[in-house]
């Protein structure tokens, strides 16, 4: 899997949910409206109540404040001393278009940095954030 290709939508936000915030999950026929919804495996409901909404998984690859959910999980272990988050420019020789880039760097100076680019922040988090966990696990 190249993870620098994966693009944003819920089939990433189920692969962050599991890989990075260690939660199991499921697809749920949500027979109302006759659609499936991404949920939290074994909290799915047909109830519009808050635990509808508390079953769902959070859009991590597209909305900036659920990625940040997605920093916190990953920064809360003693390996990072700093998450970075910039807009890139292109240039000719690094980057060819302009993209986000998200960057986990270690306290350990000889230690690698995990990087993300990506069309908005959010996409650019995640991407960072799995492959932290790739080389973690």
């Amino acid at each position: 899997m190249n993870i620098d290709n994966l693009e944003p939508g819920r089939e990433l936000d189920a692969l962050v949910a599991e890989k990075v915030m260690g939660i199991e999950t499921e697809w749920y026929h949500y027979e109302p409206k006759n659609c499936y919804r991404l949920v939290k495996k074994g909290h799915a409901t047909d109830a519009w109540s808050a635990a509808m909404a508390e079953a769902d998984v959070s859009s991590y690859s597209t909305k900036f404040g659920a990625a940040m959910k997605v920093v916190a999980k990953i920064i809360e272990s003693d390996r990072w001393e700093l998450f970075d988050i910039q807009w890139s420019h292109p240039d000719s020789d690094t980057t060819p278009k302009s993209s986000w880039w998200a960057c986990f760097i270690p306290f350990d100076d000889d230690a690698e940095w995990y990087s993300g680019e990506g069309d908005t922040p959010a996409l650019a988090i995640c991407r960072a954030a799995l492959k932290v966990v790739e080389e973690v696990s």
